[in-house]
């Protein structure tokens, strides 16, 4: 069954509207690098200080932090103040996998399915004993205190009943399956369980079926126990596979599960009204590697988490002072703030501009759309050089009448090997600007060469261009451009202008013309008049009945064609 199905005609409708539904070039504002920030969807918020409950993997543990930083409380921070968690670490409560996930929600929720300790809990030693559904990070302790542990764990997702918003990040799809117990471990068994019962355990590699069916089954349950009614929130967590027990390579290993679990995420989305998905997946592995990654290239840096959060917060919450985030001040820049407003959103955040460059090449893009050229140029000048900086550049410049420095912009940064698009388009603008339009034509064939699958598009930018400086060559354009996409409405309607335009111009001439017949008609007025006879009655006479003769002979057709 579809995950969802739209008319064509709504399909089309959503394509348009939608800001984000193209993949970003270099040549554009690039949401995607050196940083990825994909579009959050905030289908709720979340109230300031309220409760957060907090699930998943060790990306999750790094969320925490920033959440309680940012003023929120977070239960499962608080169950290490317990004395039984005194040399425990916050990555003893990491949990991986969906199974696992559902089980912790299960023993807490679900009364007839409480947690089994004669197959949860194992001896390794003598008076030694471990929960296996514990990271194993967690030192085999007295059966006492291990008791007690899991009962606090279980309090813990117990309380997620009066927490206003839950936060579930998924972590991989490869794991461990107790026969004994039938059901779904956390992690890998300690080696010294594996050899008490070597025959007990498997591995087991889930589809986005199994795995939808356990997050289904969690969401339900939260829903059925809530309070107060919870928000959910779900993200995949970036931290790929550290080590995979599949006879693959770890980074196919990886592509699978994430992209397993990111197909089950979307189907719940869908499924429920009060689930949402956080892209933080993609928000980390689109970005940069060496801002993104420690050394390890396992763990997400702590600049990227705090930029992930931050975000989150962002979008999720409600700011106190009508004071902007990063995300909502680039908001209003792409929201097209009047030149008041710009002026205003750019003395109050210069710091924000300044150190952001994504925020500074939208504030530069303003800055000409408002023909402040040398300004946009300044702040451009304090960036680092990249595709939408150069665009920008030779397009201020070229405003700015500047046609050298642009060309040599252009001969720097655009060659024959050349993907940005963007910086092909102003490069034609140029040249016809500067009435050069055989190169503007020859930049046309090069870019639709380099890009043959972009022709109908190349074309009709081009023809775009031209027309208003030649609507013949534009309309010529766009007909090449249909020759490529025989429906491209845009083209269809471009030329029925353009050619309206041209029979406007046609009339013109034909207006202009005529002019010398009019001048036949009233030209010998002037030196009739300067004749010696002027001031006789039979030269008066024979004025008058010449001039009056041609007058009929030339409003007679005119009067005719209406």
């Amino acid at each position: 069954m579809p995950l969802q199905v739209l008319s064509s005609q709504d399909a089309i409708k959503i394509r348009k509207q939608n800001l984000y539904s193209n993949w970003p070039n270099r040549g554009k504002t690039n949401r995607f690098e050196p940083v990825a920030r994909p579009k959050i969807e905030a289908g709720f918020k979340i109230e300031p200080g309220s409760t957060i409950f907090t699930v998943g993997s060790c990306f999750a543990r790094n969320v925490e932090a920033n959440l309680v930083a940012e003023g929120f409380r977070l239960p499962v921070r608080e169950l290490l103040r317990r004395p039984e968690f005194d040399n425990v670490t916050m990555a003893s409560l990491n949990n991986y996998g969906a199974p696992s996930i559902f089980n912790e929600f299960c023993w807490a929720l679900d009364s007839d399915k409480p947690f089994d300790p004669d197959t949860g809990i194992c001896q390794v030693k003598d008076d030694r004993y471990v929960d296996l559904h514990v990271m194993n990070e967690v030192r085999p302790a007295a059966l006492e205190e291990v008791t007690s542990r899991r009962e606090a764990i279980t309090e813990l997702y117990r309380s997620v009943r009066e927490s206003r918003t839950v936060i579930i990040t998924l972590g991989l799809s490869e794991v461990w399956f107790d026969q004994v117990a039938g059901n779904y471990l956390n992690v890998i068994p300690l080696p010294g369980v594996m050899r008490q019962a070597p025959d007990r355990f498997e591995l087991h590699i889930l589809t986005a079926g199994e795995l939808l069916g356990y997050l289904t089954r969690t969401v339900d349950l939260i829903n059925q126990n809530s309070v107060v009614g919870a928000n959910i929130l779900i993200s995949i967590s970036p931290v790929p596979l550290n080590q995979t027990f599949r006879d693959l390579d770890v980074s196919v290993a990886n592509t699978y599960s994430k992209s397993s679990l990111r197909a089950a995420a979307e189907e719940l989305v869908y499924a429920y009204d009060n689930v949402f998905y956080y892209p933080s997946y993609e928000a980390i592995t689109l970005s940069d590697r060496k801002l993104a990654w420690q050394d390890d290239q396992v763990h997400v840096t702590d600049a990227l988490v705090s930029e992930q959060v931050s975000r989150m917060v962002g979008a999720y919450t409600y700011r106190s002072g009508g004071e902007h985030s990063r995300d909502t001040l680039i908001e209003s820049l792409r929201g097209g703030p009047s030149e008041q407003e710009l002026d205003w959103l750019s003395l109050r955040y210069a710091d924000m501009i300044k150190a952001d460059s994504e925020l500074s090449t939208e504030y530069a893009h303003l800055l000409i759309k408002y023909k402040r050229f040398e300004e946009a140029l300044s702040v451009l000048e304090a960036m680092l050089v990249d595709a939408s900086t150069i665009v920008l550049k030779v397009r201020a410049l070229k405003l700015l009448e500047r046609f050298e420095e642009a060309e040599a912009l252009v001969a720097t940064n655009l060659d024959n090997r050349s993907r940005n698009h963007q910086l092909w388009e102003e490069a034609i603008s140029l040249s016809v600007d500067q009435g050069k339009f055989e190169e503007a034509h020859g930049r046309i064939d090069t870019w639709r060469h380099l890009a043959p699958s972009a022709t109908g598009l190349i074309f009709r930018r081009g023809a775009r261009i031209f027309a208003g400086y030649d609507t013949k060559v534009a309309i010529d354009l766009y007909a090449r451009a249909l020759e490529f996409d025989p429906d491209d409405k845009y083209a269809l309607v471009a030329i029925q202008k353009l050619k309206e335009i041209e029979k406007l111009k046609e009339a013109e001439r034909l207006k202009e013309t005529e002019k010398p017949k009019e001048d036949e008609v009233f030209g010998t007025l002037e030196r009739e008049a300067s004749s010696p006879e002027l001031n006789s009655k039979a030269h008066s006479q024979k004025l008058g009945s010449v001039l009056f003769d041609r007058m009929k002979a030339w409003w007679a057709p005119h009067h005719e064609r209406g």
